[in-house]
């Protein structure tokens, strides 16, 4: 077992639980990894939850080691009920209670997302400088558009790769086009990101992406080393044998948190949602973490269902038509490519399955206003053997393309030539 690739890994999620498709992307490409390199993780603890959700994944990778970067002061009791404390407390509960307002959000009047950069505190830098200080990597890996900055503290004597699960350069200019901000301040915003993302970006040795989109995008762009390499799907998670009969309900899954996620619901119940239940009376099934539901629910009553965090979706995405109304962002979607590994129907706009090499009416059908959904929703409803035809395509697809053992070699063969070795087991 001599001369594996030591891998250090730095990252801006904690990979558990699996209720979010970074941390799928995250967790199924480090499984394979464990068992074939040297896997190091690091990852921040900012409270209790985080540590706990970190002693649970160490369970669940028992061959990674991982570091934690420790950014609170740990069995320190603390007075809830401080004037701070009671202020963010009551402010959770008016967002979460307040009402209904479709499109409220706009990715240009959010001040985190228009930020290029969200530099880290003395305290984090000084840790991560230890890490390095007291091992030993042949490759340091940085994930997420937050943790980019950080080839700057990466010792020069490493090779470095970046793993771009979503550019924040791309997020924005398909963002751009359905703004309500003014062009002059939505460009200014663009080209700031622009400087500053391919700048860093360009320091990486290798940059890995999720799709061949967004490779050639940032070819165009003029950054050099540039290979796709998706996430793949935990093999668990396929479904040969489904079948659909009928459909009983609408279900999307993806959380609040993520605002691609809730723009496009908010345009899809605005836009979409009373036509389609008028004619199909089909209610939707919402599976994630989503904080403002009153509202939602006072708005639609029975037609809308939040069920939270789920962890074995196969029973409740039985008899059901998967929607993907998203309308902003870039990489690629987990919920597209469990959703055809689950074999069930998959109705997406097209930016929902941008950078997924699959067609509309042969692996999904694509809708991108009402009138696509309602003739979609159609199809499949009175269509059953051409749907299942779609769904057996579909299922195909991701099992010779997303499998864990076909991505993990593709991973390595990269680490390999990044330092033009070879990998012995």
């Amino acid at each position: 077992m001599s001369n594996k690739i030591k891998l250090l890994i730095i990252t801006h999620c904690i990979p558990y639980p699996l209720d979010s498709g970074g941390n799928v992307s995250q967790f199924a490409m480090l499984e394979g990894l464990q068992k074939v390199m040297n896997v190091t993780l690091c990852l921040v603890a900012n409270n209790d939850k985080d540590n706990l959700n970190i002693g649970q994944l160490q369970q669940l990778l028992p061959e990674v080691n991982i570091k934690v970067i420790i950014l609170y002061q740990k069995n320190v009791p603390t007075n809830r009920f401080t004037i701070k404390n009671v202020k963010s407390i009551a402010k959770r509960f008016i967002q979460r209670f307040s009402s209904y307002k479709p499109l409220l959000y706009d990715e240009f009047l959010d001040g985190y997302r228009i930020n290029p950069l969200q530099l880290k505190k003395e305290n984090f830098i000084n840790q991560l400088s230890e890490i390095f200080c007291n091992n030993k990597y042949d490759i340091a890996q940085v994930e997420f558009h937050e943790c980019l900055e950080l080839i700057h503290v990466i010792p020069k004597s490493l090779k470095t790769t970046y793993v771009l699960h979503e550019s924040r350069l791309l997020r924005l200019e398909s963002a751009s086009l359905i703004t309500n901000t003014s062009k002059k301040f939505s460009q200014y915003i663009i080209d700031i990101n622009k400087a500053v993302e391919l700048s860093l970006i360009n320091r990486y040795d290798t940059v890995i992406t999720f799709s061949e989109k967004d490779q050639e995008r940032l070819k165009d762009l003029n950054v050099r080393n540039v290979v796709t390499i998706p996430f793949p799907i935990l093999d668990c998670e396929f479904d040969n044998k489904n079948v659909f009969k009928a459909a009983n309900q609408l279900v999307f899954i993806g959380g609040e948190s993520h605002m691609p996620n809730k723009e496009g619901i908010d345009w899809f119940l605005k836009e979409c949602f009373d036509q389609i239940y008028k004619e199909f009376e089909l209610p939707l099934v919402i599976i994630g973490k989503w904080y403002n539901t009153k509202g939602y629910i006072d708005q639609f009553g029975e037609k809308i269902r939040f069920v939270g965090y789920i962890e074995d979706l196969n029973i409740i995405l039985k008899e059901s038509i998967m929607i993907v109304p998203i309308r902003i962002g870039n990489g690629i979607r987990a919920k597209i490519l469990y959703g055809m590994a689950k074999k069930i129907p998959i109705i997406s706009t097209g930016i929902g399955y941008e950078g997924i090499d699959i067609f509309d009416k042969t692996h999904l059908l694509k809708a991108d206003d009402v009138e696509s959904f309602i003739s979609c929703l159609r199809f499949i409803l009175s269509n059953n053997s051409e749907v299942n035809k779609i769904l057996e395509s579909a299922c195909s697809f991701v099992t010779h393309t997303y499998s864990q053992k076909v991505l993990t070699e593709q991973r390595v063969s990269i680490y390999s030539r990044l330092l033009n070795t070879q990998l012995y087991s």
